[in-house]
């Protein structure tokens, strides 16, 4: 059974018009579908996400317009290569990040990764059902990780801000460098990606994010 059917993001967001956010995809609707973490945490592999996405097409939901499979965090350890690359655990995710999105993309449906604009995801700080894994976030990597998304075939990317809030940093540039970094991978890819900026609201997004992000967070999780 799917598994917690609900909106794509976990507390209420703002969607713009693709001509407020030229550096991330155009999109012409609210991006609707299914997200790993209120069920899951940090507790996901391959299993885990394509029977979610399996039941969002059987379920009739596909149909319905819910068309994102967003994996959150938890589907990365950390680690990198010694030219700083994304490296993850294949008995997990079997041919790699790039296999899954192909799967998702399979089934008619769009796929979605998770980062964090601070040196650390949300999974470092908060119980997830794995160990605290340091540096799950993309800081000090943006151009690089973002590109990989791209190349993995990712068609979205929810950028949390766990990290960020820790180290205090400046949202609106951190955030702008990221769309920066996305508007670059995609001029070499070709694949545009959703940007979601997830940064709760206690830096005011709804005064800079419409000009370089598709959507943006105006609160806490719901689940408190």
């Amino acid at each position: 059974m799917l598994a917690a059917i609900a909106g794509l993001l976990s507390a209420l967001v703002v969607f713009a018009p693709p001509s407020s956010a030229a550096a991330a995809a155009p999109i012409t609707k609210p991006p609707m579908g299914w997200n790993s973490w209120n069920s899951f945490a940090g507790t996901i592999d391959h299993t885990v996400i394509e029977r979610q996405a399996d039941a969002l097409v059987t379920s009739g939901m596909k149909d319905a317009g819910y068309e994102y499979v967003n994996i959150d965090d938890g589907w990365w350890t950390g680690s990198r290569d010694g030219g700083g690359n994304i490296t993850v655990d294949t008995a997990k995710w079997p041919g790699g990040m790039s296999a899954i999105a192909d799967y998702i993309h399979s089934k008619g449906l769009k796929a979605g990764i998770y980062t964090d604009a601070g040196r650390n995801g949300c999974g470092y700080y908060y119980p997830t059902g794995h160990p605290a894994y340091p540096g799950t976030g993309a800081e000090g990597h943006y151009d690089q990780d973002f590109l990989q998304f791209s190349r993995w075939g990712f068609d979205y990317v929810k950028v949390d801000w766990c990290g960020g809030s820790a180290e205090g940093l400046n949202a609106r540039n951190s955030y702008t460098a990221i769309s920066d970094s996305i508007a670059r991978a995609t001029a070499q890819t070709g694949r545009p990606m959703v940007f979601s900026v997830c940064e709760w609201g206690g830096q005011q997004p709804w005064n800079w994010a419409p000009s370089i992000a598709n959507l943006w967070r105006t609160s806490g999780d719901i689940i408190y």
